[in-house]
C-alpha cells in the first residue's frame, strides 16, 4: 500500500512535505504502479492519482523537473510495460496511461533541456507504437515542440514514424516531418505516397503539416510529388490551405511547367478569393510562358488583360512578371508595348511609373530588329521609338522650386543617399552623383537650421581646419548611427503637403528577409532635420570634395554653404527617434554593432527565419481559443491562418463562418496582462475591435504575437508605399 488511501488526507498533506520527500514520493509511486495487484486494488489508483497529480504540481510549480527527470522517466518505462491498447474511445482509460500522459505533459515542459530530452525522446517513441490514438497525439504534440528546438533528437526515429504510417492512418504523426526533413530528406522524399494518404482523415493542423513537407518534397524531388497534382488541386478552394498548395504548384511549375496549363482556370479562381495568392498565379504563369514561345505569347496576353482589370497596386508585380517572359522573348512583348504605356500613362502611383520606365523596352526592340530577318522600315522605327519614349516619360519637377523636398526629384533612387556610406558602415570616398549635385545646386536651403558650428583655434591652417571639421563629421555619423539609420532615398509626399517620405533598406537581405529588397517606408513633416543629417552623413564621406576642380566647387557651393556646419541638435535627434518609434521602425530593423548596419528583425535573427517565413512570406497557422467579449467566460476553439495581409479566422471544416482582420487595420498586438504559462493569453487590437485570444502555452503565444506583429509592420509599410502620390 502506498499511503493511506483517503483522498482527505492526500488533499490536506502540505505541500512543504511533498516538497521535501519528492523522491521517495516518486519512488513509492514507481512501486505501487509496477505491483501486480494495481490495477485491481481502486482504493490504491485514487491515492496514486491524487498523489501524482500533487507531486508533479510541485514540481513544476517549483521547477524541479531538472532534479526528478530521471525518476520521472522510470515511472514512464513501467507504464510501457502495461497494456496500454485502446479498442474503443469509449472504453474507460487504463490508468497507466493517465500516468503516462501526466508524466509526459510534466516532462515536456523542459522541451528545449537537451540533457533531458536525450533520454526523454527514446522512451516517448515507444508509446507511438501502443494502438491507442489519443496517446499517441499526445506524445507527437509534445514531440514536435522537442523537434522545432532541436531536431536532431528526433530525425533518427524518422523511420519509425514511417513504418508507422505504413501501417496504420495516423496524420497526427505527420506533424513531427517538416521539422526534420532537412536531416533525412532521401527517406521521407520516398515515402511521399504514404504521406499523402494521410490527407484524408487529418484534421486543419496536420493537413498543414502534409503539405508543409509535400512543398518541401517538391523542392527537394518534384518528379515524386508532380504525380499527385490532381490531389493537391483539390485543397484549392480551402482559404486555409490554398496558399501551401499554390506554392507547391509554383515550385513544380518550375520543373515542369505544362502539367498545370489545363488548371489555370480553377488557379485563377482559387487566386481571385484571396488577392494575396494573385503572386502565385503569376509565378506558374511566367514559369508556363517561358516553357516556349507559343505559351509565351498566350501568357503576355493574359497579363495584359490583367493590366486592364486589375487594381493600380497590383501593375508592378504583373509588369515584373511580363518582363521575365520578354527578356526570353522580346519579340513577344511588341505587341503589348501599347497597353504597357497606356498603363504608364494613367497610373496615379510614381512607383509605377518608375517601374514602367526601367523595363528596357530598347533593349526589346533592339533584340527584335537583330533576330528579325525583315529589316524594319524608318516609319516603324521612328513610331516605335515615339512610344518608347512615352512610356519612360514620368511627370517633370520645376528646378526653380524654392523648397528641399520639392528639389528632390524621381532622379534620386537607392543608394544615392548613401553614396559615401559602405554597407557595413565604413566611409569611402567618392564624388557627389550628378542627380544630386543638380537637386543641390538649383534648391533654396533657406531653411536649413545649423547647430553651433563646432571651434577651430584661429591659428589653424585652413586645410587642418578642414581636416577638424571633417573628422567632427565622422565621429557624429558613427555615433549617431547606431540610434538613427542613414537613408537610402526619399520621395515627396502628395503635392502640397509639407512632409517627404523617407525609405530604409535592411543592408544583409538574407533568404526570408522581411522587405526582400524593398524598402522601409516612414512619412515624416521633419525634412529640415532629415536633410541636415543626410548631407551630413554625405559629406563624411567625401574627404577630399574640395580637391576635385574647380567645376566641382562650383557646383556644389551651395551644398557647401548649408553643410559646413550640419550637426543636428540632441532634441532634434530625440524627435526624430520618436516619430521612428511611432512608425514601429525598431520593431522591425535591429542595429548591428559589429558591421555598423540596421538589419531587418529576420535577418538580425535567422532562427526566427525556420519558423515563421514561409515560401518568402511571414506565415503561420493554427488553432486559438477566441472570447466572445471582454466579459465573456466562454472560449471558442478557431482554427486561425496569418496570411500576407490578413489575419483570418473560421471554425474547424466550416469555409462559411470566415472572419477576416486585415494586418494594416491592427494597432497593437501584445501578450495580456495577467499572461502566464497557465493563462497564454494575447491581444489583437485594431480601431473597431479587439480580440482576446488564447494559446495552448506561453512558447506558441509569444510566437503569434511576434509573426502577426512583424506581419502587420510588413502590411502597412506596403499601404504606404502603394498610396498614390
Amino acid at each position: 500500500m502506498l499511503i493511506k488511501p483517503k483522498k482527505v488526507t492526500l488533499n490536506h498533506m502540505p505541500d512543504n512535505y511533498i516538497r521535501d520527500n519528492v523522491d521517495d514520493i516518486l519512488i513509492k509511486i514507481h512501486t505501487a504502479i509496477a505491483s501486480p495487484e494495481f490495477i485491481s486494488n481502486n482504493n490504491e489508483k485514487q491515492a496514486v492519482a491524487v498523489c501524482l497529480e500533487r507531486v508533479l504540481t510541485v514540481i513544476k510549480n517549483d521547477d524541479l523537473i531538472d532534479q526528478h527527470y530521471e525518476r520521472l522517466i522510470r515511472i514512464w518505462e513501467i507504464c510501457l510495460e502495461q497494456p496500454l491498447s485502446s479498442t474503443s474511445k469509449y472504453e474507460v482509460e487504463h490508468p497507466h496511461v493517465t500516468i503516462a500522459t501526466d508524466v509526459a505533459s510534466c516532462l515536456f515542459q523542459k522541451y528545449h533541456k537537451s540533457e533531458i530530452m536525450e533520454k526523454a525522446v527514446p522512451v516517448a517513441f515507444q508509446f507511438l507504437h501502443e494502438n491507442n490514438p489519443s496517446l499517441i497525439r499526445l506524445i507527437t504534440v509534445r514531440l514536435c515542440r522537442v523537434t522545432m528546438d532541436m531536431p536532431r533528437l528526433v530525425a533518427p526515429h524518422s523511420q519509425e514514424i514511417i513504418d508507422i504510417l505504413k501501417k496504420i492512418k495516423m496524420p497526427v504523426l505527420c506533424r513531427i516531418l517538416p521539422h526534420i526533413f532537412n536531416n533525412c530528406p532521401d527517406l521521407i522524399s520516398s515515402n511521399v505516397n504514404i504521406i499523402i494518404r494521410q490527407l484524408s482523415k487529418a484534421d486543419v493542423v496536420e493537413k498543414v503539416a502534409i503539405l508543409q513537407t509535400i512543398g518541401l518534397i517538391a523542392k527537394h524531388k518534384p518528379e515524386a510529388v508532380k504525380s499527385y497534382k490532381d490531389v493537391l488541386l483539390q485543397y484549392l478552394d480551402r482559404n486555409d490551405l490554398s496558399i501551401l498548395v499554390l506554392a507547391i504548384c509554383e515550385t513544380l511549375a518550375q520543373h515542369e511547367p505544362l502539367i498545370f496549363f489545363d488548371n489555370l482556370s480553377d488557379i485563377t479562381a482559387a487566386c481571385r478569393k484571396d488577392p494575396t495568392l494573385f503572386g502565385y498565379e503569376l509565378g506558374i504563369r511566367v514559369a508556363i510562358g517561358l516553357n516556349d514561345e507559343k505559351h509565351a505569347k498566350k501568357m503576355l496576353y493574359d497579363m495584359s488583360q490583367m493590366l486592364r482589370t486589375e487594381e493600380e497596386a497590383k501593375y508592378p508585380l504583373i509588369l515584373a512578371e511580363m518582363k521575365k517572359i520578354g527578356d526570353r522573348y522580346p519579340q513577344q512583348i511588341r505587341s503589348r508595348l501599347s497597353t504597357i504605356t497606356n498603363v504608364s500613362n494613367k497610373a496615379r502611383s510614381r512607383s509605377v511609373r518608375a517601374f514602367i520606365s526601367d523595363l528596357d523596352l530598347e533593349n526589346y526592340t533592339q533584340n527584335i530588329k537583330n533576330s528579325t530577318a525583315e529589316e524594319p522600315t524608318s516609319d516603324d522605327v521612328m513610331e516605335n521609338n515615339e512610344q518608347i519614349q512615352q512610356s519612360r516619360t514620368t511627370p517633370p519637377i520645376k528646378e526653380e522650386t524654392k523648397n528641399v523636398t520639392a528639389a528632390k526629384s524621381d532622379e534620386i533612387q537607392n543608394g544615392n543617399m548613401t553614396n559615401g556610406i559602405k554597407e557595413n558602415g565604413e566611409i569611402e570616398h567618392g564624388e557627389p552623383s550628378h542627380s544630386m549635385r543638380s537637386s543641390l545646386s538649383n534648391a533654396s536651403l533657406n531653411s536649413v537650421i545649423h547647430a553651433k558650428e563646432p571651434k577651430i583655434a584661429s591659428n589653424t591652417a585652413p586645410e587642418e581646419a578642414n581636416s577638424l571639421d571633417l573628422n567632427s563629421i565622422k565621429i557624429f555619423v558613427s555615433e549617431t548611427v547606431q540610434s538613427l539609420p542613414i537613408l537610402r532615398a526619399f520621395s515627396r509626399s502628395s503635392y502640397g503637403e509639407p512632409e517627404i517620405i523617407l525609405h530604409f533598406k535592411c543592408t544583409k537581405r538574407n533568404p526570408g528577409c522581411m522587405f526582400n529588397g524593398k524598402h522601409f517606408s516612414v512619412k515624416t513633416s521633419q525634412v529640415t532635420e532629415w536633410m541636415k543629417y543626410s548631407f551630413c552623413a554625405m559629406k563624411a564621406g567625401r574627404a577630399n570634395w574640395k580637391q576635385n576642380g574647380k567645376s566641382s566647387n562650383e557646383v556644389i557651393k551651395n551644398f557647401e554653404v548649408a553643410v559646413n556646419d550640419p550637426f543636428i541638435t540632441a532634441q532634434e535627434r530625440r524627435e526624430m527617434r520618436e516619430e521612428l518609434v511611432d512608425n514601429r521602425f525598431y520593431e522591425a530593423f535591429q542595429f548591428n554593432k559589429t558591421n555598423k548596419s540596421w538589419y531587418c528583425f529576420i535577418c538580425s535573427n535567422p532562427d526566427k527565419a525556420e519558423e515563421l517565413v514561409r515560401d518568402g512570406i511571414i506565415w503561420f497557422a493554427g488553432k486559438l481559443r477566441k472570447k466572445g467579449h471582454n466579459f465573456s467566460h466562454f472560449w471558442h476553439e478557431r482554427f486561425f491562418t496569418l496570411t500576407q495581409d490578413s489575419l483570418v479566422n473560421r471554425k474547424e471544416n466550416d469555409d462559411t463562418d470566415v472572419k477576416t482582420t486585415y494586418l494594416k487595420d491592427i494597432l497593437a498586438i501584445r501578450l495580456a496582462d495577467n499572461a502566464n504559462e497557465d493563462n497564454p493569453v494575447f491581444i489583437v487590437k485594431t480601431e473597431e475591435k479587439s480580440m482576446i485570444l488564447r494559446a495552448e502555452d506561453m512558447i506558441i503565444a509569444n510566437r503569434w504575437v511576434l509573426a502577426v506583429n512583424l506581419a502587420s509592420i510588413i502590411a502597412q509599410n506596403q499601404a504606404l508605399e502603394l498610396a498614390p502620390r
